[in-house]
């Protein structure tokens, strides 16, 4: 055999092996779905709160993807992000998702469907020849799961697609949690009643009524349902998975404690917005009149239930030089001008690696007191427990009795404080505040402390399932009016908080997960905490290490092919 032939029958063998290679690879991957992903917060594969959604469905979801073809400008390669993301949702599904993508253009029937679901047309801008052009497309989803239906309207960018998926899901499968809110001691009312024509407001948009829209309205992953022992409920519902106190001002009765701290020994979770002093303003009586501040110690007894369980609430207020801004008609000029208000401290310090202030640049805390860790429940082996946001250096504290909060009267203390806590966090197995008390004269007294299995309505000294509980110096953080006002003055602190309110729920139910997929970014990463020798030789090996690797490869093919050529 010639060695041409001997060549040509090698070159054969390896073609045919490469392409039985390749359709192996092929019938694998049917199968077995795996996709790499090398940037640190895995922007191009789903997390595992995704995954364990989409898993979990146990009906056929339909997927149908209107996109117009050839968008233009930064909307030419969403459809292919938008594409590979589905293809990976629909892999992980054990064949219960379809996906399928309709282009409606043209097609009168596909465009009348995508009206009906309320995905419209959107405007796309581009810059065509120096131009500016606006090219109409479609580029919504809709889910179908079962009876129900839900759409994303309009994709605008890969940033927090996978979050609005994942919501979607979540929702339309029924696997929605239960928050409760609590009322009756003060706290605003999310559903307060209403006379005949505010019900009829009410059943055309729930969530457009009562406090809270802000959350109600954007985190609509979680159902919720307003808790009021005064007027009935005998008990926390079993399907609540976490309760919310915001503004408590008034003493709990027994009874009413007792039912919050046998939810949290069956496994629940605790959010508290409490003020340690409590601010009344009263609007001036006459037009251009300043605001009067009436500041006094909030008495509920809601702080001594923190306080066995390890969070004490200061009967302080905490000021802070960096604020956020607020509006105020400050002598000499009439008008309201943006100014900080060390009384809404504006926090940058924060517990590291704690879900609830994962990727949080900044927090507002309107009139917040110190929330301070007992170093009993630091030692406990059982339980994290942890501060998770703190005041800057230029911090100062003061009491209810001589507190001064007009923002125009306010004078920076000599005597400074720094990383005052503001916020704790504690989760594990908890003991209960009625552990050698005396219970309610309503409840069973049965103790079920070493029962296998306790009865409903017995009584649990100890928690058997881990639960959580997060405790904030400020009411106002998660309210209404605060997050519209911090809008006006500005938006990226409305967003903060909201975000810290999101976590702050996410962590509650147990959907860690959840939080970073929300936080998921393309931004590139931050180089602030890099040394300067790293930066110096970033910097450099860019500027001239790249063109010395080239240069230094091109010499080396250069002697190898002149030492061949001599040979």
């Amino acid at each position: 055999m010639s060695a041409k032939t001997k060549k040509r029958n090698e070159t054969t063998i390896f073609l045919v092996s490469l392409l039985g290679i390749l359709i192996l690879v092929n019938i694998l991957s049917i199968r077995f779905f795996f996709r790499g992903d090398l940037t640190e917060d895995g922007l191009f594969t789903l997390s595992r709160a995704s995954i364990s959604v989409v898993e979990s469905l146990s009906d056929k979801l339909v997927v149908k993807a209107y996109f117009t073809k050839n968008l233009p400008g930064r909307y030419a390669t969403l459809e292919r992000h938008v594409s590979d993301m589905l293809e990976e949702y629909a892999q992980h599904s054990n064949g219960n998702m379809a996906v399928a993508f309709i282009d409606p253009a043209g097609d009168e029937e596909q465009e009348k469907i995508a009206k009906s679901l309320g995905i419209q047309k959107m405007p796309n801008p581009d810059i065509e020849k120096d131009q500016a052009t606006v090219k109409e497309g479609y580029r919504g989803i809709s889910f179908s799961y079962g009876e129900n239906t839900e759409v994303i309207a309009a994709v605008e960018s890969p940033v927090g697609l996978e979050y609005q998926i994942t919501s979607v899901l979540k929702k339309i499968s029924g696997q929605r949690a239960t928050l409760g809110f609590l009322v009756g001691h003060g706290e605003p009312e999310i559903t307060p009643e209403q006379n005949p024509n505010q019900q009829q407001m009410m059943r055309q948009d729930p969530r457009s009524q009562g406090e809270y829209r802000n959350i109600r309205h954007n985190l609509d992953i979680y159902n919720y349902r307003q808790i009021d022992f005064k007027k009935g409920e005998p008990t926390l519902p079993s399907d609540i998975k976490a309760l919310v106190i915001g503004g408590a001002r008034e003493d709990f009765d027994q009874k009413e404690l007792y039912e919050i701290d046998q939810f949290l020994m069956r496994g629940g979770s605790l959010a508290v917005f409490i003020d340690g002093v409590t601010i009344d303003v009263q609007q001036g009586q006459l037009p251009g009149m300043p605001p009067e501040y009436n500041t006094k110690v909030n008495e509920t007894n809601l702080k001594n239930f923190l306080k066995h369980h390890g969070i004490l609430v200061a009967d302080t207020l905490v000021m802070d030089t960096q604020a956020a801004n607020f509006g105020a008609r400050c002598p000499p000029i009439p008008l309201p001008l943006p100014r900080p208000y060390p009384a809404w401290p504006l926090i940058t310090a924060f517990g590291e690696d704690h879900p609830v202030t994962y990727r949080l640049g900044s927090l507002t805390l309107p009139y917040a007191s110190p929330v301070r860790l007992s170093d009993a429940v630091r030692k406990e082996s059982d339980k994290e427990a942890r501060e998770i946001s703190f005041s800057s250096g230029n911090a100062w504290v003061v009491d209810a009795a001589t507190a001064v909060v007009d923002p125009c009267s306010i004078t920076p203390s000599s005597n400074l404080e720094s990383s005052v806590p503001m916020a704790a966090a504690v989760s594990g197995t908890f003991t209960s505040y009625f552990k050698g008390k005396p219970l309610p004269a309503v409840v069973d007294k049965k103790d079920a402390t070493d029962l296998n299995a306790p009865q409903e309505g017995q009584f649990l000294e100890q928690g058997r399932t881990p639960g959580r509980i997060i405790a904030v110096g400020s009411s106002g953080l998660p309210r209404d009016d605060k997050i519209s006002y911090l809008a006006r003055m500005d938006r990226r602190q409305a967003l903060n908080n909201f975000s810290f309110v999101q976590n702050a729920l996410d962590w509650l139910v147990s959907e860690d997960d959840l939080i970073a997929v929300r936080m998921k970014t393309v931004a590139d990463p931050p180089l602030e905490k890099t040394s300067e020798g790293v930066k110096a030789a970033a910097k450099y090996g860019n500027i001239i290490g790249i063109p010395f690797a080239f240069i230094l490869f091109g010499l080396i093919r250069w002697r190898i092919r002149r030492s061949r050529s001599g040979r």
